[in-house]
């Protein structure tokens, strides 16, 4: 996709400052392109840039934006000329740094990664991606491309980016602001909020709260808005680093991804000193398949009432689905468990 005159010329100009900056930190052409690590990741830099240009991104305000959240680009812009200028300073007059070439190759490679990594998911979107905070035409759920490896592609890649900026300069500085960058990733989901109430209360019969636990909770009318709600938090949650959806039945919450029936059962048995291996899970809705893994259990068990993905998950790895619903079905499982390791046992 071409992109406007406007904003390839923007994204030049923008690409030229930074590159600047960093020079004239380190001293000027000379003893810039001196080190080949360094020369690499100039070369890096422009090839990003004229790839970007065709990734079809934009900076639109699509349906509807929420622009209190616009101090968050200020915040980027500012911790983004910090990082062009102060880890090439810091490097030209060794304060603070690592030592070895080994460190800026790996900052190289990881700035290219990072890079990659935050232009691939612009071209999966095209569009539909935009740097502000806005609901954009056409906003559906994607699990195609990166989206179905990596749940928050976009972000990660640019920590990952910054991160290998900092270290191709061997900067402890740079690392520093490169962590710097979290908090205004962060500060994105409580300015989202009123805009993803709104969505919701706009179109659905729900009901919007928040806990001690979550900011952002909801119980739908019926399972069918319930779908259309969850793809639409699992879109929003593409974009925000390590922002999940959980949900049962009608009933949803925003929730950090480590946190989850399967690691909380695996921190249960490490504190009690149980093996996985003496360990049944049993679950019937979207919130029991972190749970329902070999990972975390022996032994697998979906009652007749559980969701489709839930039986697919449990058949493939070799778990029971019972015919039974509910509490009678958990016990089905465990009996069809117990009478097999008798009958293996019977046969050793």
């Amino acid at each position: 996709m071409a992109p406007t005159p406007r904003l390839a010329l923007f994204s030049i100009v923008a690409s030229l400052a930074y590159l600047g900056l960093a020079i004239l930190g380190r001293g000027g052409f000379s003893a810039f392109f001196s080190h080949a690590a360094l020369s690499a990741l100039a070369i890096v830099l422009l090839v990003l840039t004229a790839v970007a240009l065709f990734s079809g991104g934009n900076l639109s305000p699509g349906e509807r934006e929420d622009r209190g959240n616009r101090w968050v680009l200020a915040a980027f812009g500012v911790i983004g000329l910090l990082a062009a200028y102060l880890p090439a300073y810091t490097d030209r007059t060794d304060f603070w740094t690592i030592d070895g070439d080994a460190v800026r190759w790996l900052g190289v490679v990881l700035f290219a990664a990072g890079g990659a990594l935050r232009i691939w998911p612009v071209f999966v979107l095209g569009h539909r991606f935009s740097g502000l905070v806005a609901i954009q035409p056409g906003h559906t759920l994607v699990t195609r491309g990166i989206y179905g490896v990596i749940r928050h592609p976009s972000y990660l890649g640019l920590l990952v980016n910054a991160l290998g900026w900092a270290l191709a300069f061997r900067s402890v500085v740079g690392v520093l602001l490169t962590a710097l960058t979290i908090p205004p990733l962060l500060a994105r989901i409580r300015a989202d909020l009123p805009r993803l109430v709104a969505w919701v209360t706009e179109r659905f019969d729900a009901a919007v709260y928040e806990d001690s636990y979550s900011p952002f909770c909801l119980i739908a009318e019926n399972n069918g808005d319930a779908d259309v709600i969850h793809d639409y938090l699992n879109e929003y949650c593409a974009g925000v680093p390590e922002l999940t959806v959980v949900r049962n039945d009608v009933y949803a919450r925003f929730s950090h991804a480590a946190y989850s029936k399967g690691t909380a059962l695996s921190e249960i048995a490490r504190r009690l000193g149980v093996s996985r291996d003496h360990i049944l899970a049993a679950g019937d809705h979207l919130n029991d398949l972190p749970m329902l893994s070999r990972e975390h259990a022996r032994w697998l068990v979906a009652p007749s009432n559980a969701i489709e993905p839930v039986k697919d998950a449990v058949r493939r790895q070799d778990g029971f689905v019972s015919d039974e619903p509910h509490g009678s079905g958990v016990v089905r499982g465990v009996e069809f468990f117990l009478e097999s390791a008798g009958a293996a046992r019977n046969k050793s």
